[in-house]
């Protein structure tokens, strides 16, 4: 049969089989002598065989269209949304981009509201804008720190009240407690007594020093006393109740707000601190709280090994099932991982008997404890360092731990050697170069990854020893060599390395 060569081709039972340009356009020749007996291969300057190459172009390209078209639809060689599609096949979607979210202390008047979209920006260059992620009120039902007053007019025998409970919705574990109040009978002649006198009450209320408040007694630049508390942890949410003869000055309030474009824009602390947006009552904004990194859409390579690794940690209720979850299902996540004790005592980690412990970076706490919560084998607990609540089918709050990825320093200490000469700006290139490497949470640190993009980038460096070390100071200055490591940086599970500019130190030998 005539097209029985076809049957080679295509789609076989060992994959796709491509015709290539040679393969056409001999067998081309090869029918053109069986049927005229001319072989127009035989003279390669003739007109016919000239005009048999370029005939056979055309088959060749739509066969390189068949076998692109095939690869298209496995994920290990697919690109762009073919790949996104081939991925749908086993449940995964691509870890999509994500806005980085603060949550941002905002001062002003009792009952200020925050329009959702209100823009705040960063004073760094260059300037990064964050908008108000929803409707929020500035109010004694949230506060970090609030400062009040008796009213005016309070004089005589006034019953004083005053309740604070914790806003616990998520935190460190160990942190968490309900709400304590206090009644008193205070017979008061003036405001200036009734000022001491509610001073002195909330200054013995000890269910305050158990919360980690404090409260001052603060007088503005005219002289105006202000009773101020203040809670002892940036992200710490308390609401109060007051009586009638209290009044509130301001409140300053934890409210959410994401970049307005998506990616990773991390600022240094207390930078966020300029309102664009005007809003009667509010007068400040600060950055106090690390935030939930954003992230660019995953790259081809990236969806690649995520969808590889989650799809072969599917099941359910198992610890991998959870952690692929996290990454499918939860804005936000760009690392999480898991852990287990399945014996009667702890383990090495000093995880409790029988439980699991989630150690996420990024993501929402409540989306977070979500996916834990409802993915977990039942009686098995979720252990870890932070918490945050799970509404069940039954609308009722659950508890649950898990772990945060908190960021720690890399400080770096690199020592070049030439015999050529470098360029003088050697280390600004060098420093520049490190800070582009891209490191994994949880994951110790190779040392020598560095030494690469040095050689290929950095000309006349002949010879590189590189050194370090993780710290909670972000400053290389007075960290001498003998204190750092090399080989490797060890990385604890719940650590994210970040190298500065400041925490690089590049010398010539």
């Amino acid at each position: 049969m005539r097209w029985s060569f076809l049957m080679e081709y295509g789609i076989t039972a060992d994959g796709f089989s491509m015709r290539r340009l040679d393969e056409i356009y001999n067998d081309s020749c090869k029918r053109f002598e069986d049927e005229i007996g001319v072989n127009p291969s035989e003279n390669p300057q003739s007109l016919m065989n000239v005009l048999f190459t370029i005939f056979a172009d055309a088959p060749a390209e739509l066969w390189e269209a068949f076998a692109a078209s095939y690869q298209q639809l496995f994920p290990n060689t697919a690109e762009g949304i073919a790949l996104d599609n081939a991925m749908q096949i086993g449940g995964v979607n691509r870890i999509g981009q994500a806005r980085t979210k603060y949550t941002l202390s905002c001062t002003g008047r009792e009952g200020t509201v925050i329009p959702a979209g209100a823009l705040v920006q960063s004073s760094t260059y260059p300037q990064r804008q964050f908008q108000a992620k929803g409707v929020s009120t500035i109010s004694s039902a949230n506060w970090r720190r609030i400062g009040i007053r008796p009213i005016e007019s309070v004089s005589g025998t006034i019953t004083f009240e005053f309740g604070v409970s914790r806003n616990a919705t998520s935190g460190e574990v160990g942190s968490y407690s309900e709400s304590a109040s206090i009644t008193k009978q205070l017979s008061v002649s003036s405001y200036g007594d009734a000022y001491t006198k509610i001073l002195v009450e909330l200054q013995k209320f000890d269910a305050l020093t158990k919360f980690g408040i404090k409260v001052e007694d603060s007088t503005d630049e005219r002289g105006n006393h202000t009773i101020v508390l203040s809670a002892s942890g940036a992200a710490d949410s308390f609401s109060a109740s007051l009586c009638r003869y209290i009044t509130v000055v301001d409140v300053t309030s934890n409210i959410l707000f994401e970049s307005v474009e998506y990616g990773n824009y991390v600022q240094a602390d207390k930078t966020i601190d300029q309102i664009v947006t005007s809003v009667d009552g509010w007068d400040s904004c600060i950055n106090e709280i690390p935030p939930i990194k954003g992230r660019l859409t995953q790259r081809d390579s990236e969806a690649r090994t995520s969808y590889t690794n989650r799809v072969a940690s599917r099941g359910t209720g198992t610890v991998n099932a959870i952690v692929s979850l996290l990454y499918s299902d939860v804005e936000g996540v760009t690392f999480a991982a898991g852990y287990q004790n399945d014996d009667d005592e702890k383990d090495a980690a000093g995880r409790p008997p029988h439980c699991i412990e989630i150690v996420v970076q990024g993501g929402s706490d409540e989306d977070v404890a979500g996916i834990i919560w409802e993915n977990k084998s039942g009686g098995i607990r979720a252990y870890g360092s932070h918490y945050a609540y799970a509404t069940d089918i039954n609308g009722t709050r659950q508890y649950v731990e898990f772990t945060r990825v908190n960021d720690v320093y890399l400080l770096l200490s690199v020592k070049v050697t030439s015999a050529g000469g470098l360029d003088d700006d050697f280390e600004a290139r060098i420093k520049s170069l490190l800070m582009e490497e891209i490191l994994s949470a949880g994951t110790s640190v190779r040392l020598q990854k560095f030494i690469r993009p040095i050689m290929e980038n950095v000309s006349g460096v002949d010879y590189i020893e590189i050194r370090g070390l993780l710290s909670e100071r972000p400053d290389i200055e007075g960290v001498e060599d003998s204190a750092m490591l090399t080989g490797v940086v060890p990385v604890s599970i719940n650590q994210q390395p970040v190298v500065t500019m400041n925490g690089i130190r590049v010398v010539k030998a």
